[in-house]
């Protein structure tokens, strides 16, 4: 069946969400299903026929997350998913059972071309034995400190499928030197939707007892060792210039690290004017909250939060962690060298100081998710480049 969404064919999809995070765009989507919920909904209006296999944890709120992709008409199937918890070993036998739900998933679809951005998707492809029949493509977002055994099981899967889209330079030359085929592509959003949803959002402040003169840095995203969180805390504990100048900090997200992060705030005395939002079900709202977005991180891929915020029209400085200098590049955003606190928090305090500094910021940060991050050419570049070749 052909694929070519400029003559109004259809093709019979699969992406598979994230099972750290099945969240639609505006509701606390971390990283990869971002990713696939943003490029669903234009593959959607493409004439492809995406079906959304949303994998979720048990513990979280089975009624939120991809509610933007139903509510234009994107099939989302969601399936639970165990958290195996610490005790628990061998931890992968606790996954035979999910893995055999999507199986049955797929078998029960029957989809033309699986795309797959997870290692349990991907496992299950293996396990139906249909990896060798319909063809499977697997993003691979990149090694942001999780296992190295899941990272190493992810890779490893990846062997098998017919076509891998690599995020970073670095793993594309890594698919080079392993002899490997990839496509580098750029992770993108819908400049337009998160723009007027900003618009339209109630900041949180209120809620959270933010002072409505107070400047606020916004934190967003998992709270894991990787993003750099605790010493971001200590430097800004440190800064008499911040802490002078009553700037409050909002922390989006969670993870891991959440209860640390906690109780370093009571140990740095910091925690009246660091806020933390837990998992959070409006994006928006955070940014309209936020005067800045500080990503501090050691390892990145194309974090999807410096694309929301850009399009939100929120100031950006981040660390040069992935493709994070190549994303804020012509003046985009502000990058600092990956562990240099010092001077993140100097620009930082530079910024709060100018309003003019941080409008700037703000223009150049939406041209360029505008000019360059667009997931409309995201969408047809994967639709021409990706699944028309291995289709009939």
């Amino acid at each position: 069946m052909a694929a070519d969404a400029n003559e109004g064919e259809t093709l019979s999809c699969l992406a598979q969400g994230s099972s750290e995070s099945c969240t639609s765009p505006g509701e606390s989507a971390y990283g990869s299903a971002a990713s696939v919920c943003e490029l669903s909904l234009v593959l959607n209006r493409l004439d492809l026929d995406v079906h959304v296999l949303a994998l979720s944890c048990v513990d979280e709120d089975a009624a939120a997350g991809f509610a933007r992709l139903e509510a234009a008409g994107v099939s989302v199937t969601r399936l639970p998913i165990r958290t195996p918890s610490g005790w628990m070993r061998p931890q992968p036998a606790y996954r035979i059972g999910d893995i055999a739900r999507i199986r049955k998933a797929l078998q029960q679809l029957r989809p033309d071309l699986v795309h797959c951005h997870e290692s349990l998707g991907l496992a299950a492809v293996h396990a139906s034995g249909r990896g060798r029949t319909v063809p499977t493509v697997a993003t691979i977002h990149g090694a942001t400190g999780k296992n190295p055994l899941y990272e190493a099981l992810f890779r490893w899967l990846c062997a098998g499928v017919d076509a891998r889209i690599v995020l970073t330079q670095r793993d594309l030359r890594s698919s080079e030197a392993s002899g490997d085929s990839a496509v580098l592509l750029r992770n993108a959003v819908d400049p337009a939707w998160w723009a007027a949803a900003h618009e339209a959002a109630a900041d949180l402040r209120a809620e959270l007892g933010i002072p409505r003169e107070a400047l606020v840095i916004g934190l967003v995203g998992r709270l894991s060792p990787e993003k750099g969180g605790e010493p971001f805390l200590h430097a800004y504990a440190r800064s008499q210039a911040l802490r002078g100048a009553q700037v409050h900090v909002l922390v989006a997200g969670a993870g891991p690290r959440e209860r640390r992060l906690r109780a370093l705030c009571d140990r740095l005395g910091i925690t009246p004017t660091v806020h933390f939002t837990g998992r959070c079900r409006d994006m928006p709202r955070v940014y309209r909250t936020v005067d800045l977005v500080a990503l501090p991180s050691r390892r990145e891929t194309q974090p999807m939060v410096l694309l929301e915020a850009l399009a939100c029209g929120v100031p950006v400085v981040a660390t040069a962690a992935g493709e994070v200098p190549v994303m804020l590049a012509n003046g985009a955003g502000t990058v600092f060298p990956i562990g240099g606190l010092h001077e993140m928090i100097s620009g930082i305090e530079s910024l709060i100081a100018s309003k003019e500094q941080r409008d700037t910021l703000s223009r150049r940060g939406r041209s360029r998710v505008e000019s360059a991050y667009s997931v409309v050419d995201l969408a047809r570049d994967i639709v021409e480049r990706v699944y028309e070749p291995l289709l009939p």
